[in-house]
């Protein structure tokens, strides 16, 4: 844009890229373009508008996304810009092609490698990339303990009996059959 006026109001635009104020000539006065809207990719909490890479321990479930937002948070209406389009790519090559203004997309990948999600308009290009931090090692086996001197021998032959307790069984059956 090339800015002459005076007093210019030019917030909540979509400049073509997510770096609107590298497409800004102003010679005039009071130029106000604090808000624009950006093209963001996430993946879980992590959110983007330039490109980036993430790592997240191997075999976690990562949540990536998009959405056409505002570079600041403020309260605004997309539909109140003109229709144009988003190719939003992923991984596995597939694709969306949207209307930028109220196209959501979200989608779950493992991480066992690299995965992408990428978002293209006009002037932008932009990928978010993830991938597994390292291969988690096997856990190591523990190490048997050390044999004691004070703990008894395992190995030794134990037998186990019956002692006497003095009452012979056989007056103890008569007993219990005189009930019966």
């Amino acid at each position: 844009m090339n800015n002459s006026g005076n007093n210019t109001n030019a917030n909540l635009n979509w400049w073509g890229t997510n770096n609107a104020e590298s497409k800004i000539i102003n010679i005039g006065n009071n130029l106000s373009m604090n808000y624009w809207y950006v093209l963001q990719l996430s993946a879980n909490i992590n959110k983007i508008i330039i490109n980036d890479t993430f790592e997240f321990h191997y075999n976690s479930t990562v949540n990536l996304s998009y959405i056409l937002t505002t570079n600041k948070p403020i309260d605004n209406d997309p539909m109140k810009l003109p229709y144009f389009e988003v190719t939003v790519k992923e991984s596995n090559g597939e694709y969306i092609k949207g209307d930028v203004r109220d196209t959501i997309l979200s989608f779950l990948v493992k991480i066992t490698g690299e995965k992408f999600i990428q978002a293209i308009t006009d002037g932008e290009n932009m990928i978010l990339r993830v991938k597994n931090s390292a291969k988690p090692k096997p856990p190591e086996p523990p190490e048997p303990p050390e044999p004691s001197e004070s703990k008894p021998d395992n190995n030794k032959n134990v037998f186990a009996g019956m002692k006497s307790t003095g009452i012979p069984l056989i007056s103890v059956m008569i007993v219990f059959l005189g009930f019966i």
